[in-house]
């Protein structure tokens, strides 16, 4: 049985934006509380949000269900200490509502799985029952985000809408949010480039079938750069693999510089389950 939860309206063009916790193995009837089936669209991310965690929230679409899109908080930076509350329905399909402030905030942030998250607002406790993939206002009653449990073991995490509006179009689309995949495992290291010390990215294994290794990269090689911004961190190569593009690469060949052209494909498997 899954867990209890709640979704939110997110722009009136869907019904809902949830978490999968919320979701997997529920009856549809009894997700979004309406007598008319609705198919569940599982996604990889708000989370991978996410090049991440994979299956962590998902798309209702409405159907002929009209909603109203919530008003937003805008531009006004959330702050400490804030007054937020959220709305949903606890186990026994009660409405109900939840009160408490903003514990912390900071900018852009990843999860633990390396997804991007626009902002960091984290509330100064954990969910009660019900409330995974609610909807998180301001005093004003505008909306800030979605509630999750997911990021963190003590304290509810607020997904903003700045990340919800990144990730709705291609959940919309194509049902999950593109990777961009090479087919490689890397580990950060420093290494010469040209007389120069910089950081890039040991390749320590390759598929054998990915566009990596028909592009002709090779175990040991370390990369530098793609499509000319620097690949210096992990995080940074996920930002910079657009599925569908040719990058060239430039990497570092037993203390020789070498130039590749690397094709990005969709990461394969990127599926719930």
């Amino acid at each position: 049985m899954a867990p209890a939860g709640s979704a939110s309206s997110i722009t009136g063009r869907l019904s809902a934006a949830s978490t999968s916790a919320t979701i997997e193995g529920a009856d549809e009837s009894d997700v979004i509380n309406q007598p008319a089936p609705t198919s569940c669209i599982q996604v990889p991310t708000f989370e991978t949000i996410v090049a991440s965690q994979r299956c962590r929230n998902s798309v209702l679409p409405s159907g002929d269900h009209a909603l109203p899109r919530p008003e937003r908080a805008g531009d006004a930076a959330p702050r400490v200490g804030d007054f937020v509350f959220a709305v949903g329905r606890d186990p026994s399909g009660l409405t109900h509502a939840s009160f408490g402030h903003i514990g912390a905030v900071a900018g852009e942030w990843r999860t633990w799985r390396g997804g991007r998250i626009e902002q960091l607002i984290r509330l100064d406790g954990g969910l009660p029952p019900g409330l995974a993939g609610a909807p998180v206002a301001d005093a004003e009653g505008r909306l800030l985000g979605i509630a999750t449990q997911s990021f963190s073991r003590h304290h509810g995490i607020v997904v903003p809408v700045t990340t919800i509006d990144r990730l709705l179009e291609p959940l919309l689309t194509h049902g999950r949010v593109p990777q961009g995949y090479l087919g490689i495992a890397v580990q950060p290291v420093r290494t010469t480039l040209d007389g120069s010390g910089v950081d890039g990215l040991l390749v320590s294994s390759l598929a054998a079938d990915g566009p990596a290794a028909r592009g002709g990269l090779l175990v040991g090689d370390v990369l530098v750069s793609l499509g000319g911004k620097p690949a210096a961190s992990l995080e940074a190569l996920r930002d910079l693999l657009q599925v569908g593009q040719q990058v060239q690469a430039v990497l570092v060949r037993g203390g020789v510089r070498h130039e590749l052209t690397l094709d990005v494909i969709q990461r394969p498997g990127s599926r719930c389950g």
